[in-house]
């Protein structure tokens, strides 16, 4: 859940296209990490906030890790729009399609293989 969804109610403060955006990033460290567990995934969105170093594998593409700090920045002024969040995520999968981290075993399309 992105930072602002929790003082929506308090202030009556309106849903808006940041909150998407924060979703998506986690759902993208969520699909890099291989994570099930809410608890786990709850701490490693904290770490990405705090922009700690060292919780993405260092296996995982440097410009993907970046969009996932940037969809993740604690502030919403700071996340970039959707369009450009979907431009990088399609040049970092057509660009590292052949890595083990993102092309799946026959069919060469990528996806998260462990």
């Amino acid at each position: 859940m992105a930072p602002e969804v929790c003082q929506m109610a308090d202030i009556g403060m309106a849903y808006t296209k940041e909150i998407d955006v924060f979703a998506f990033g986690v759902t993208v460290l969520q699909w890099v990490l291989q994570l099930k567990d809410g608890r786990i995934l709850e701490e490693k969105k904290q770490a990405i906030m705090q922009e700690r170093q060292g919780i993405i594998p260092e296996s995982v593409p440097l410009p993907l890790k970046e969009l996932i700090y940037r969809c993740c920045a604690p502030n919403s002024a700071d996340r970039p729009p959707m369009s450009w969040t979907i431009i990088q995520l399609q040049a970092v999968l057509t660009t590292f399609r052949h890595t083990p981290l993102l092309r799946a075993p026959s069919t060469g399309q990528a996806q998260l293989r462990s």
